[in-house]
């Protein structure tokens, strides 16, 4: 998705603020000239459209970078994209897929995604390139960065010919649960040092959302438990954790011990959906979902579908619990002599 194009580098430059998702009048592209630093604002004022650069792109090359601040009550400013342009650079093309089709990119903690990198040297600059990964901490119950907390290096790699290179990764976000992992990872492609230029400059840059796998305590229903009729008067309930932004949750029983795989009588009152931004949180009351069911043992699982395994359901928790009411009729009721 390329959000900076110039028809020529040594021209005056056509910025195109397209994006897959709305921009505001809070987006900003700040151009600077690699070799003087000369530094120029240029802020945004339709969601999508092009509109010609202040200032031509230098021989040397120029930078760009584009912010946008957070919504709502953030008000921190956020860099969202960044280019080099010139005739001395290689241009770069960094694409991300997961099993989540959505953008921005977004996998869970416990599942891998691909990164492709496309490099091509029209101008024959003879520049390598490199490309950095690192990541951004979350805080768990604000889903945004922690503030004050320093982005961790998770390593480089250098390509010396064009062409596409393609890599799986597993997410690097840090944690005592590598499934509750959370937080951003940023692929940059830079231009390795040359003469003309001391430093790394960057190409292009990607970045996808890691969210932690959701979890489910299931309240008020022990396992292994008998159910008395006195018993069966106490509250139960559901507390998930971290749903998955796009998910399906639900709480399904059956007959006898736990079985995955096994399809059992959906309680249509536990159905929660959601297609947000971020995980979510949701305490699932069952009410008298116990009062039409003959005594004997029954399964009862929380299950949640997701964009990954294939669109199956996954279990996040169960309980297997025995009812007996302590009332038989005569023919139930297995005697010994």
């Amino acid at each position: 998705m390329p959000l900076l194009h110039s028809s020529h580098a040594a021209t005056l430059l056509a910025i195109a603020v397209m994006s897959a998702t709305p921009l505001s009048a809070g987006e900003f592209i700040r151009q600077t000239q690699v070799e003087t630093g000369l530094t120029w604002d240029f802020h945004v004022s339709a969601a999508k459209g092009t509109a010609w650069s202040p200032i031509a792109v230098a021989d040397g090359g120029s930078s760009l970078k584009l912010f946008a601040r957070g919504t709502g009550p953030d008000t921190r400013l956020y860099q969202l994209d960044e280019t080099t342009l010139g005739s001395g650079f290689p241009s770069a093309q960094i694409t991300i897929r997961s099993e989540d089709p959505h953008f921005p990119h977004r996998t869970r903690a416990d599942r891998p995604f691909t990164v492709s990198l496309a490099v091509k040297d029209s101008h024959g600059s003879g520049k390598k390139v490199s490309l950095h990964r690192k990541g951004t901490l979350f805080h768990p119950a604000r889903h945004a960065p922690e503030p004050n907390s320093p982005d961790q290096s998770f390593g480089w790699w250098t390509f010396e010919r064009q062409g596409e290179h393609n890599s799986v990764f597993y997410p690097a976000i840090p944690s005592a649960d590598p499934t509750q992992a959370e937080g951003l990872e940023t692929f940059t492609a830079y231009t390795a040092p040359g003469e003309e230029s001391p430093g790394c400059l960057p190409l292009k840059s990607a970045r996808i959302q890691i969210w932690p796998v959701a979890t489910a305590t299931i309240r008020g229903l022990q396992s292994g438990a008998t159910l008395s009729a006195a018993s069966l008067k106490k509250p139960v309930s559901i507390l998930c954790q971290d749903l998955y932004p796009d998910s399906v949750t639900y709480v399904q029983i059956y007959h006898g011990d736990a079985k995955l795989g096994t399809r059992g009588t959906v309680l249509p009152q536990s159905v929660v959906r959601f297609d947000t931004t971020v995980p979510q949180d949701q305490q699932i009351p069952l009410g008298e979902w116990r009062d039409t069911l003959p005594d004997g043992k029954y399964t009862i699982e929380v299950l949640t579908i997701t964009p990954f395994n294939q669109g199956q359901p996954e279990r996040l928790a169960h309980s297997t619990f025995v009812l007996d009411r302590g009332m038989h009729a005569p023919s139930m009721v297995n005697r010994t002599r």
